[in-house]
């Protein structure tokens, strides 16, 4: 994540996808990409790759996983918070 920080000023034409909206919004994804690749009629195509196929889906169907509800220990809490906070609120996940 930070080395996308670093880098993305410097190639404005690329498509920035957050992994949630994959999971959550796979139509809207499937357009956005196919669209970007000028070819919109693979949008429907696509869109049955991310519902259907075998993607990493840690959670799925329980909602967007929040810090809160982790059950951690506070110092866990901190720790975590310590290391990917500012990650975290640099991608605007909510912490």
């Amino acid at each position: 994540m930070r080395a996308w920080i670093e880098v993305k000023s410097s190639v404005p034409t690329a498509l920035e996808i957050d992994q949630e909206d994959m999971l959550f919004e796979p139509a809207e994804i499937a357009a956005m990409i196919s669209g970007y690749l000028g070819r919109a009629d693979a949008a429907g195509a696509l869109h049955a790759a991310l519902t259907t196929h075998a993607m990493e889906r840690t959670g799925a169907g329980i909602g967007r996983n929040r810090l809160r509800d982790t059950g951690w220990a506070p110092e866990e809490l901190a720790a975590f918070t310590e290391r990917c906070g500012p990650m975290m609120r640099a991608f605007g996940y909510e912490m």
